[in-house]
């Protein structure tokens, strides 16, 4: 009696428009939560630092991948407890540069897709996931941060967990989106 049915728990964030609230489930998975059909899952890296860390394959603006990855590969850390999309300044800033965002939001109708390879599968944000509109105009959801421990890693936050329901499996270290 008690006894979870796996060690797994989930996390979805909902959006404030949503109207709904955010939920985390633990030893089962919500499957209309889900954004694709067929969990994508991936390993835990080897050096996690115990964070719910993944292999990030390439980042993309409209299918396209930006290369910022180069050989030694990135990082991505799903955390829950990060309001923005966060890594490395040179990371960001071309990000930044590609997406081009107007803070008058004169550009919010064309604004691309960005996604990150996560697993060979592409998780796309649309414009409405990255950039939050203000009474004012348009602020970007990333943040520039640069420290050695985490010097190749994306922090993917709320703009990527309000849209992707996360898997987190504690028996078999991986991360399901």
């Amino acid at each position: 009696a008690g006894v979870l049915e796996s060690g797994r728990f989930a996390v979805w964030l909902a959006k404030d428009e949503d109207g709904e609230d955010a939920e985390a489930s633990f030893g089962a998975v919500a499957a209309e939560r889900l954004a694709v059909p067929d969990i994508v899952w991936q390993p835990l890296s080897s050096d996690h630092g115990g964070r719910w860390q993944v292999a990030l394959g390439d980042v993309a603006v409209d299918g396209v991948g930006l290369q910022l990855c180069g050989t030694g590969g990135c990082q991505a850390a799903l955390d829950t407890g990060t309001s923005v999309i966060a890594g490395p300044s040179q990371m960001i800033g071309a990000v930044l540069a590609v997406l081009n965002i107007d803070s008058s939001c004169k550009n919010f109708g064309s604004l691309p897709m960005l996604g990150f390879v996560i697993g060979g599968t592409t998780f796309n944000l649309d414009p409405q996931d990255y950039v939050q509109k203000t009474g004012t105009g348009c602020s970007h959801r990333f943040l520039a941060m640069d420290t050695p421990v985490m010097a190749s890693t994306v922090l993917l936050g709320a703009p990527f967990l309000e849209r992707y329901y996360s898997i987190y499996d504690v028996d078999s270290p991986r991360v399901g989106l």
